[in-house]
């Protein structure tokens, strides 16, 4: 069977799914080159192999699952990935008049962060849908096999230290930054958690439990937000000049930002509008001298407001982490601190926890839209508990944590 990323698969979706990072990485190639017509190929163009296109990704997700419907909400189109990738390669709408560098890094991670992001939990709850209505089945495995091949890509090799354009190849690249990797430089604690509960989601969904499946996607889902969060904060570290690192060139590096930022913004508003208009209003891409200054209000302030948030997000400060400098930690980048996960009697309940089984036993007896989108709302002030062990693939443990 079919090895990537420390995942053995059950099912064909390895070798039918996974080489569509073939495409990232041409994307890459044509990128650097300024070709871009074939750029828009390799974004439109059948991989041999996985017989899929990045840009049919999102065919059919726009309204399926909570992640999808946010976004369509938010950028007020159910194609707003799609449209940064070509805005990006065709140098219209936002990234009009931005340099060739800057838009080769927007179509790369639009494609990558966006359209693959979004097609992953697509995925991931078409599974849960079919495990619901149908029971355990293959097809429904083949969904949550087919998600992780999107994450992960042929590139990656078995163990996951190869050259993958994808979601896990980001978090490997993140981790050595902030300080979030499980051992040395590899791999992100982040991946490991996600590829834990990727297996334990396959196995609920082989026995028919399906809400032990869902459970398992909201930890997938939060953790794919992990290295999105780092890089939105990296790049607008880089690009104030006062409290941050004011190097940047402010061209590429807020084009960086807004790319990693435009992925998550929906789900950031739908913690907190206010929290994500502020961050929008400092990285945004159409801010210039004449429009405002990015990062005006400072990176610790933006900063301060991702932090607010990540209770709600699903992750924590230790899931994120702070960026180091020469391996050392930098002044107003530290990690922030969790807040001890609140107590309950033994033999009760929180009203959260209640109302979150409530309503998700509802929505799973719904099925269909229902199901994803009752449990996926968020109960705001609820913190998630803390990773105390990560369980390798190969049965190991380390202790979680920054940088074991």
């Amino acid at each position: 069977m079919t090895t990537l990323a420390g995942y053995t698969f059950l099912t064909a979706a390895g070798d039918t799914v996974a080489s569509f990072d073939a495409q990232l990485a041409a994307m890459d190639t044509h990128g650097r080159a300024a070709n871009w017509a074939a750029t828009l190929a390799a974004y439109e163009g059948v991989e041999p192999t996985s017989g899929i296109s990045i840009a049919s990704l999102l065919d059919g997700t726009s309204q399926q699952f909570p992640h999808a419907f946010a976004t369509t909400t938010y950028w007020g189109s159910n194609a707003s990935a799609d449209e940064f990738v070509r805005a990006a390669i065709g140098g219209t709408g936002d990234a009009a008049g931005w340099d060739d560098v800057s838009r080769r890094e927007m179509l790369t991670k639009g494609a990558g962060y966006q359209v693959v992001r979004q097609a992953i939990f697509g995925r991931l709850r078409s599974g849960i849908e079919k495990c619901s209505t149908l029971g355990g089945n293959e097809s429904a495995v083949y969904d949550w096999e087919a998600a992780y091949a999107l994450h992960a890509g042929s590139l990656e090799g078995s163990d996951g230290t190869g050259s993958g354009k994808s979601m896990y190849a980001l978090a490997d690249k993140r981790c050595p930054q902030f300080d979030t990797c499980t051992t040395g430089s590899h791999p992100a604690r982040s991946n490991v958690l996600a590829l834990n509960a990727w297996t334990v989601g396959v196995g609920a969904i082989r026995s028919g439990d399906c809400f032990g499946a869902l459970s398992a996607s909201q930890t997938i889902e939060a953790q794919l937000t992990v290295p999105l969060v780092q890089g939105s904060l990296r790049e607008a570290y880089e690009v104030d000049p006062n409290g941050g690192a004011g190097t940047a060139d402010g061209v590429v590096e807020v084009a960086e930002g807004w790319a990693f930022l435009a992925a998550i913004l929906p789900e950031i508003a739908l913690c907190n509008a206010s929290a994500a208009s502020f961050i929008r209003t400092n990285l945004a891409l159409s801010l210039d001298g004449a429009n405002g200054a990015w990062v005006s209000s400072g990176f610790r302030a933006v900063k301060a407001a991702f932090e607010a948030e990540y209770p709600c997000l699903g992750i924590t400060c230790a899931d994120v982490g702070g960026m180091l400098d020469n391996g050392q930690p930098i002044a107003g980048f530290e990690p922030c601190t969790d807040a001890p996960a609140a107590s309950h009697d033994d033999d009760s309940l929180s009203t959260s926890v209640v109302v979150a089984m409530v309503v998700g036993g509802l929505a799973l007896l719904a099925g269909g839209v229902m199901l994803g989108v009752g449990i996926s709302t968020c109960i705001k002030g609820s913190k998630p508990p803390r990773e105390t062990t990560i369980t390798m693939a190969t049965s190991t443990s380390v202790s979680a944590g920054n940088g074991v």
